[in-house]
């Protein structure tokens, strides 16, 4: 079975879900095309529920720091809490493509030709343009941060990760104030690829360590390593 439309966006990401809606109401006729979860990595395994187990774990802290009271923290709860959160907003998300009149085609896709996507085994979709908006992999094998934001990876006991950047940051500071015993190993310094001063750098890793997290630069023996 052909179907024919204007556009065809493979990857329902910020990205290829922000770009159908733009065509859609420009008068394309248009279809967007997931394997997965409608929102891609950034609703479903990143942005999203890491912002949601951050202010879960700056709130906490805030009340230790300032106001000495401490609350329990359980990570497993806080994250069923997060994703029902998630939940709502891939709901909101499919009422809009449908109000939008874009065509949501479930399955994994492959480029069979210039202009033609097969999707699963019966499914072809022909377009005047195809955009591929279907994100990257983690280069490394082992265990990610999104393992841990979708659950598939239990935090436990004492955990490395590796990483300088925003992400390495952000789970150590959750991970730490959820009371677990966490050892970040940085090469150079923290957010070297970021063009922010010394005076931040410097202030944030006091912040870190405050809460709780151990600076290394070695590979610590620990119950779970984080890249």
């Amino acid at each position: 079975m052909i179907k024919h439309f204007d556009v065809v966006v493979v990857g329902s990401g910020p990205g290829g879900f922000t770009s159908d809606l733009i065509l859609a109401r420009q008068g394309f006729k248009t279809a967007l095309v997931e394997r997965e979860n409608l929102g891609g990595t950034c609703l479903q395994r990143g942005c999203i529920p890491k912002e949601g187990l951050y202010q879960i774990a700056r709130s906490a802290y805030f009340l230790k720091k300032r106001l000495g009271v401490s609350v329990p923290l359980d990570f497993e709860r806080a994250l069923l809490k997060v994703r029902e959160r998630i939940n709502k907003i891939e709901e909101n998300a499919k009422f809009l493509l449908k109000k939008e009149g874009i065509v949501l085609v479930e399955g994994s896709a492959k480029l069979v030709d210039e202009k033609v996507l097969k999707v699963e085994r019966n499914t072809y979709l022909k377009a005047d343009y195809i955009i591929l908006a279907c994100g990257s992999r983690q280069k490394e094998a082992g265990v990610s941060a999104e393992d841990l934001l979708t659950g598939k990876v239990k935090p436990k006991g004492k955990i490395l990760i590796e990483g300088s950047g925003a992400t390495a940051c952000e789970l150590s500071f959750i991970l730490s104030v959820f009371g677990f015993e966490v050892f970040l190993k940085v090469e150079g310094r923290l957010l070297k690829d970021y063009p922010v001063e010394e005076e931040f750098v410097e202030k944030l890793e006091r912040e870190l360590e405050m809460c709780g997290v151990k600076f290394t630069t070695t590979n610590e023996d620990a119950d779970l390593l984080v890249k």
